[in-house]
């Protein structure tokens, strides 16, 4: 299996906008997820061992996980600042 960094997102901000794990670990993520449920379950766990998730008990985003998340986040908007920039007309010169 390859890493897919969009799961990763996907995971990331799934933990962080559900207060309550029951609700995660239930399936919030698997029922609007298009990936398989083995992938998003493998990927969380590659996220724990990484760090980025805590080991045990409900997920929350350690603090490395929120700068990673942040980071995403970031990498999401330069490339909207990316493609904006890239269709304005350029000025005379």
């Amino acid at each position: 299996m390859k890493r897919n960094m969009d799961l990763v997102r996907d995971i990331l901000l799934s933990v962080e906008a559900t207060p309550v794990a029951s609700a995660w670990v239930s399936g919030n993520l698997y029922k609007e997820s298009k990936y398989p449920p083995r992938e998003i379950m493998a990927h969380y766990e590659i996220l724990k061992k990484a760090g980025f998730l805590n080991k045990d008990g409900i997920p929350y985003l350690t603090w490395s996980g929120y700068q990673l998340l942040d980071l995403i986040r970031n990498n999401e908007s330069a490339k909207g600042e990316i493609s904006n920039t890239d269709s304005e007309p350029q000025g005379e010169g």
